[in-house]
C-alpha cells in the first residue's frame, strides 16, 4: 500500500540499521488513535547510518522489504471487528446487545476457534466458552476433537473474584478466593483442593 501520513519529526538521535537484521514498524492510525494498518519491514540495504525522519520504509523499496502486515476494521462504536493478516488468515469479533453495560462478544481466532464472552452489568466477565473443536487432519496428521470448555466467574459485592469454575462436560474444576474484612486476599483454593493461606503483618 502507498504510505500516507506525516513523516517522523523526532531528530534527537541517530538510527543504525543492519542488513537483514533490523526491522522497522509502520502503523497507520485514524485521528482518534485507532490502528488501521501495521506493517513490519526488514532492512535489506548495506549498513547505513540514518537520522530519524530521513527514511520511509513504506516507500523506499530499495532499502526495505515488507515482511508482514495486519489490517484492522472497526464498527461504528470503535470496536475492532476484523483483522486480516499477510498470510491470508483472519480473526473476527461479533458484538451484540445482551442487556449488560459492555454487551457480549464472540471471537473467532485465526484457526477458526470460536470463543464466547459474556459480561455482567458492571462490565465484569462472568462466562467464557470456547466452543468444541472438531477432529481435523492437517498434512496427513489427524488431530482429535476437543470438547467445549466453559468457564464461569463469580464476584462478591465488592467486585472481587471469589470463584472460578471450568467445565468441559466431563470434569468440573473449581478455584476459590477468600478475602478478609479489609479486602485482603487471605486464602486461595485450587481445583485439586489445595489451599494457600496469606498472612499480613501490622505496619
Amino acid at each position: 500500500m502507498a504510505f500516507q501520513g506525516c513523516a517522523p519529526t523526532d531528530t534527537s538521535k541517530d538510527i543504525i540499521l543492519y542488513k537483514d537484521k533490523s526491522t522497522v514498524e509502520v502503523t497507520v492510525e485514524t485521528s482518534s488513535g485507532q490502528e488501521l494498518v501495521r506493517e513490519i519491514f526488514v532492512f535489506i540495504g548495506s549498513n547505513r547510518h540514518f537520522v530519524t525522519g530521513t527514511f520511509n520504509p513504506a516507500v523506499d523499496n530499495a532499502l526495505f522489504s515488507r515482511m508482514g502486515w495486519i489490517r484492522t476494521e472497526y464498527d461504528a462504536l470503535g470496536r475492532w471487528i476484523a483483522k486480516t493478516y499477510d498470510d491470508g488468515s483472519s480473526e473476527s469479533q461479533t458484538w451484540f446487545v445482551d442487556g449488560s453495560c459492555c454487551n457480549g462478544r464472540n471471537h473467532v481466532d485465526r484457526f477458526g476457534v470460536e470463543t464466547e464472552y459474556r459480561y455482567d452489568t458492571h462490565g465484569r466477565l462472568i462466562s467464557q466458552t470456547r466452543l468444541a473443536i472438531p477432529q481435523i487432519t492437517i498434512d496427513g496428521v489427524t488431530h482429535p476433537a476437543i470438547p467445549a470448555l466453559h468457564r464461569t466467574f463469580v464476584y462478591d459485592s465488592a467486585g472481587r473474584k471469589i470463584e472460578q469454575i471450568e467445565d468441559d462436560g466431563t470434569n468440573q474444576l473449581t478455584s476459590t478466593w477468600t478475602y478478609n474484612g479489609a479486602g485482603e486476599l487471605v486464602a486461595t483454593t485450587n481445583p485439586a483442593g489445595g489451599t494457600t493461606n496469606y498472612l499480613y503483618g501490622i505496619d
